[in-house]
């Protein structure tokens, strides 16, 4: 588990501690004693779980630490049941956001497939509805098609993202729809929106080189985390006032997507109440699922 030491992800770290007592869990942190905190907030709550979590020093930004964070977990455990790519950024530069959101998910990936069960080890992706709501607002069909059929090599969506992120630099408007990039905050949460929609076309292409594995992306819904805070408040307002839901209720997609063993398909993308979504548009929690072919 990325990001395990707060929001959604320490609290899917807690699920997995109180209703599956099969599970050893890896509570992944970039910070060692954030991470180390998180893990005796756990223990103080429930003695019994301090032999089943342990702390996992990881930085998805950073290939070295990446790769030996996979080592070590492969030298002591052999395999892994599932690996939940949680960590994320929104409050950041536009290249930050591209590097954590979609660079470090496909960094973890690489390193930690290998070591997963086969088959039908778990690989899940913390998406967003963002991602939808940008292709949405797109004005260039093609790129809407683009990421609406997630048939690319990795090597063309690098070069969207670079593409992209240039596009931003320069402060074109043709990645970002009709909403003007006029400032900061709006700059942060187009590449937001990108790194969440690019995600959803590398769930795709992991689908199809480990089709021995589950691999899936999914949106938690708009739960209050330090990454709604940044972007609620720099539209001047919070999460709780928009409805932002508390974290446990993020842990219901991800739930299902790491132990649904009927319904679960992988490559695609799943909305916060379980349910397959579209890459392209908003789908509303509790609405019908989304059963086109893209």
């Amino acid at each position: 588990m990325t990001g395990g030491n707060k929001g959604i992800g320490y609290a899917i770290c807690e699920r997995l501690l109180r209703d599956r007592d099969d599970t050893h869990v890896l509570l992944g942190s970039r910070s060692k004693s954030r991470g180390d905190q998180a893990r005796e907030q756990l223990v103080a709550s429930t003695p019994a779980w301090a032999s089943r979590v342990e702390v996992l020093t990881i930085d998805t930004s950073k290939d070295e630490s990446v790769a030996s964070a996979a080592s070590d977990v492969a030298q002591r455990f052999g395999t892994l049941y599932g690996v939940v790519n949680n960590a994320g950024v929104a409050d950041a530069s536009p290249r930050e956001i591209v590097d954590v959101n979609l660079y470090g998910v496909k960094r973890v990936s690489d390193a930690f497939a290998p070591i997963l069960h086969r088959p039908g080890g778990r690989l899940v992706h913390i998406s967003s509805g963002s991602g939808p709501m940008f292709v949405a607002d797109l004005e260039d069909q093609m790129r809407v098609e683009f990421f609406k059929r997630g048939n690319c090599s990795w090597e063309e969506l690098h070069a969207a993202a670079q593409a992209f992120l240039a596009d931003v630099d320069a402060r074109n408007l043709a990645w970002a729809g009709v909403k003007p990039l006029g400032s900061e905050a709006d700059i942060r949460y187009a590449a937001y929106g990108f790194s969440k929609a690019a995600l959803n076309v590398l769930v795709r292409q992991h689908s199809r080189t480990w089709p021995d594995l589950v691999c899936t992306a999914c949106s938690p819904g708009f739960i209050v985390t330090d990454l709604t805070v940044a972007i609620m408040g720099a539209r001047g307002s919070t999460p709780e006032a928009a409805g932002a839901l508390p974290p446990e209720k993020g842990t219901i997609a991800v739930w299902k997507l790491l132990f649904d063993t009927n319904g679960v398909i992988s490559g695609r993308y799943y909305g916060s109440d379980g349910l397959r979504s579209p890459v392209d548009k908003y789908r509303s929690p509790g609405t019908p699922e989304y059963d086109q072919e893209f």
